[in-house]
């Protein structure tokens, strides 16, 4: 039982926050509680809005990371209320709902992402807003129709799976469970998606690309702290499936090898703009060791793409990794550093071109001149002489294997190495 103080507090407190103070109050409560959310919420911009320029609804979301939101209906939400919220606009952020649509409609592509989305988040035991499109264990009922498994469904299935001529191009969402079925020409649940400006394919796609990685950094630090929110894993695999290419895979290895954690002694960047202590994240420098398969057997193109994705890397993570770049057929021919003085040298080089490939030297080599190797990224066609080989090397092994070539090898190095096919975009 609370005390008549502790009441009393508790009154006081909720009249004298007002609606950004909410949202401000809520952030920090997510930093406490689970990692992913807490670091794709800090790519978020409040913005207040009134009600009308939301269509009714109590808030809103663009691609770029504005949350529009309503004051008087932020206010009447209670504190678990106002964390839901927030997922449930990161969750749309994260798996690109404002970018994905295409000829979709949007009704019925709205409803079906709040569904992907408050499903997740109710998985991992938060709350939602009232309104809100609330599954009833794994399914739900909508349209006259009861779409079951839910937790293996992202938005597209769902809405593939939603009969379309039994879909209302607006007003009633009535079903099973607490969907808003008001009837009143506003879309069920309690948020709008807002398009926003108008985006060329350049910019969409780059909007894209910071998204993806947002959630890629937000995935691997939450999966070494062994708090991946449920639900979070198999739709990111979802995800990569069909948007995610080859880059994007050696990122996500890449950043899945370096160390970092909270520290609230040096306060993040964002603190100041924020408007509250946030704490940054420390990250420990790793070793990194780049070599290319430099026979013949790597095509130009494929080769130039890959020595400019190492460079963009290098260039992302300078602070978090020191690369260096090995080229080699049957021996080690070249060893730099990739640094800002050898950019232009580095995007340069050019496949050699005879003689057969083997990787015995370059592990040998790496085991000899760079001892504090963390990770070794081997670009090649894979016909090599990788199947004889020991693969139980201290340093980890991440492989890419160029369009055409062969990974049979692989089958049994599984536990020793990832791999990676390379397809052109």
């Amino acid at each position: 039982m609370l005390s008549y103080w502790q009441k009393s507090r508790t009154v006081i407190i909720k009249m004298i926050l007002n609606a950004k103070d909410k949202l401000i109050r809520a952030r920090i409560d997510i930093q406490n509680r689970n990692p992913f959310f807490a670091y794709l919420s800090l790519y978020l911009k409040y913005v207040e809005s009134k009600s009308e320029e939301l269509d009714g609804n109590g808030a809103g979301i663009d691609a770029e990371g504005n949350l529009h939101y309503d004051p008087k209906w932020i206010e009447s939400l209670n504190d678990e209320e106002c964390v839901g919220l927030i997922l449930h606009e990161i969750m749309h952020l994260s798996f690109l709902h404002l970018l994905r649509r295409g000829n979709r409609h949007p009704f019925g592509w709205n409803i079906c992402t709040d569904i992907a989305v408050n499903k997740i988040i109710l998985d991992n035991h938060f709350s939602l807003p009232p309104d809100g499109i609330i599954p009833e264990g794994n399914q739900i009922t909508m349209f006259g129709q009861t779409i079951t498994d839910l937790d293996k469904k992202p938005a597209e299935v769902l809405f593939d799976e939603f009969k379309q001529q039994q879909q209302p191009q607006g007003g009633s969402g009535k079903g099973k469970g607490k969907g808003n079925g008001k009837g009143n020409g506003k879309a069920p649940g309690f948020d709008k998606h807002i398009e926003g400006k108008q985006m060329s394919q350049e910019e969409r796609k780059e909007m894209e690309n910071k998204w993806l990685n947002r959630i890629e950094e937000a995935y691997v630090g939450a999966k070494m702290r062994g708090q991946v929110p449920e639900g979070i894993e198999r739709l990111i695999g979802k995800l990569h499936e069909s948007r995610v290419n080859w880059k994007s895979l050696l990122q996500r290895y890449v950043m899945s090898y370096i160390p970092y954690d909270q520290c609230y002694s040096k306060p993040n960047k964002r603190s100041r703009s924020a408007g509250y202590y946030i704490p940054d994240y420390v990250k420990e420098k790793i070793k990194v060791v780049i070599a290319i398969d430099t026979s013949g057997s790597i095509g130009e193109k494929e080769l130039t793409d890959f020595l400019s994705e190492i460079v963009g890397l290098a260039r992302t993570y300078q602070n978090r990794i020191d690369m260096r770049l090995i080229c080699h057929d049957v021996e080690v021919h070249e060893d730099l550093k990739v640094g800002n003085g050898n950019i232009n040298k580095i995007k340069q080089l050019k496949a050699k071109g005879g003689g057969g490939t083997s990787h015995s030297p370059v592990f040998k080599y790496i085991e000899q001149n760079i001892p504090d190797c963390k990770v070794a990224i081997f670009f090649t066609d894979g016909d090599s002489d990788l199947e004889k080989m020991d693969f139980k090397e201290r340093f980890a092994k991440i492989f890419l294997i160029s369009e055409g070539g062969t990974d049979r090898w692989a089958d049994n190095k599984q536990k020793h190495c990832k791999v990676i096919r390379s397809k052109r975009d």
